[in-house]
């Protein structure tokens, strides 16, 4: 009957385990976990709802940032819109010398259908952004009527006594 060797062959298992992580895999993992208590921190600590009004200058913006109050994606329209306006352009000169009616419709329409599709997609996000204010507002105006009628409930309680 053979006999195996089950201490050696488990360290063996061990150290191959060990050499197949890298140390840029070891990172990623912590990097991960760094990132999660990272992220649970700051947002318990840092972008609490009550804190929203103390904060100043640098500090407001980093808040709205993170809160997405600010947003990163109008700015990005608004260049992409320009790199495809100034492409269109540019390229319907190609067609200049072979069909000068194809370079007045690319650049012509070709310009005018660009602006339509990017005024649309920030028209969306303009309608996002109003449609969050007339929220919050709406909000902000249930709780004072909520107050209000607290506050005329309690004096009616008051004029029974």
């Amino acid at each position: 009957m053979p006999q195996y060797d089950t201490g050696s062959s488990t360290i063996n298992t061990i150290t191959n385990t060990a050499k197949s992580f890298s140390i840029s895999e070891v990172w990623i993992i912590i990097s991960i976990i760094l990132a999660v208590i990272g992220g649970i921190f700051l947002f318990t600590t840092y972008l609490v709802k009550e804190k929203e009004n103390s904060y100043t200058g640098y500090k407001k913006i980093i808040y709205d940032f993170f809160n997405f109050k600010i947003t990163m994606i109008e700015p990005i329209f608004r260049v992409l819109y320009l790199i495809v306006a100034i492409a269109i352009t540019l390229s319907s000169f190609s067609y200049i010398t072979i069909n000068f009616f194809k370079f007045i419709s690319i650049l012509v329409f070709g310009n005018v259908v660009a602006r339509l599709c990017f005024e649309l997609l920030l028209l969306t996000l303009k309608s996002f952004k109003d449609i969050s204010e007339i929220k919050s507002k709406l909000k902000d105006k249930d709780e004072k009527s909520k107050n209000k009628s607290k506050i005329e409930k309690d004096k009616d309680i008051e004029k029974k006594d």
